[in-house]
């Protein structure tokens, strides 16, 4: 049997697509979908960031979208336009709701959340919740060896010199506490570190919990 894996963006999603056709959708539309293409547009899709899949979606939708205005006979001149979506494998395939989600590897929440995106703004592009926010990781410091190596010496020199003795109630991390004078804080300790070394750029962007 050909592996094919390689060739494919997402295999576990393609893996994925394949367990659902082998227990099939309700309405046994799915039954008469090409596998192989199948699986590998939902490990496609899949692959993309979020606003490609924002586009993509609401490409489809467009084409599938199929709707009528209507009156009222009560209200005659306010008109109502009733809008449904008509899923489909291709231009002349129709399949269910649920083969289409399984499909593109999507939930009914963020099927609606595009849609409703759409109706009410266009094909303007989303904005997620995570816009215009630093990632985490950039916001912490990739502390190299030599700066740990320089911080753990001072701390080991500094306990001693001014380090009361634990009375032996209390452990940290399953190590032995150290006690400092009450007129020492943090910061304190933290700017005699800087003061005791050639400080580099590296260090200086250091944060004080680093000595925690």
């Amino acid at each position: 049997m050909k592996d094919d894996s390689k060739y494919i963006n997402n295999f576990s999603e393609y893996e994925k697509a394949l367990q659902f056709l082998e227990k099939g959708c309700e309405c046994g539309c799915s039954a008469k979908l090409p596998k192989e293409k199948f699986a590998k547009r939902r490990a496609d899709f899949q692959s993309l960031s979020k606003p490609e899949q924002d586009a993509t979606l609401m490409g489809q939708l467009l084409i599938m979208e199929e709707g009528e205005t209507t009156t009222s006979s009560r209200f005659p001149k306010r008109e109502r336009t009733n809008q449904r979506f008509f899923y489909r494998w291709n231009n002349i395939t129709p399949i269910c709701q649920e083969t289409y989600f399984n499909m593109l590897g999507i939930s009914l929440k963020y099927f609606e959340n595009v849609k409703s995106h759409l109706l009410d703004k266009g094909l303007i592009s989303r904005v997620h919740g995570n816009t215009g926010k630093i990632p985490i990781r950039e916001t912490k410091m990739l502390i190299d060896e030599s700066i740990r190596e320089k911080i753990s010496s001072f701390l080991d020199k500094f306990a001693k010199n001014y380090g009361f003795p634990n009375p032996g109630k209390i452990k940290r991390a399953n190590k032995t506490a150290i006690f400092l004078p009450t007129d020492m804080t943090y910061k304190s300790v933290y700017d005699d570190f800087l003061n005791s070394i050639e400080v580099d750029n590296n260090i200086k962007a250091s944060k004080i919990s680093l000595l925690l």
